[in-house]
């Protein structure tokens, strides 16, 4: 948070201090998570949210916390390189062109 606000924003009545807060969080989560991450556990053999949470060693929680702020960017899925990842259920599909 400190890299990305500035000053004291524990006061949440405040809608500036909560924009900066879900702004900081939002990094936090796409940082700790990135896509690229998400198709490298899936190559490695990760299928479920778990196995998912011990590859990135973070809790199922933040995981699933990460996920939706992704769904809030992304809606319910987004197309990664040559993959396509859904967010809920997490899935993770490599797509070939025919």
């Amino acid at each position: 948070h400190h890299k990305l606000t500035y000053g004291n924003i524990l006061d949440q009545s405040n809608f500036n201090n909560r924009k900066f807060e879900n702004y900081a969080r939002r990094h936090g989560f796409i940082s700790a998570v990135p896509l690229r991450e998400i198709v490298e556990a899936y190559n490695y053999g990760v299928r479920n949210l778990y196995e998912l949470s011990e590859y990135l060693q973070l809790s199922e929680k933040y995981i699933l916390e990460a996920l939706e702020q992704y769904k809030k960017i992304y809606g319910i899925g987004t197309n990664y390189g040559e993959y396509s990842i859904t967010f809920e259920p997490l899935r993770v599909f490599e797509y070939k062109e025919i």
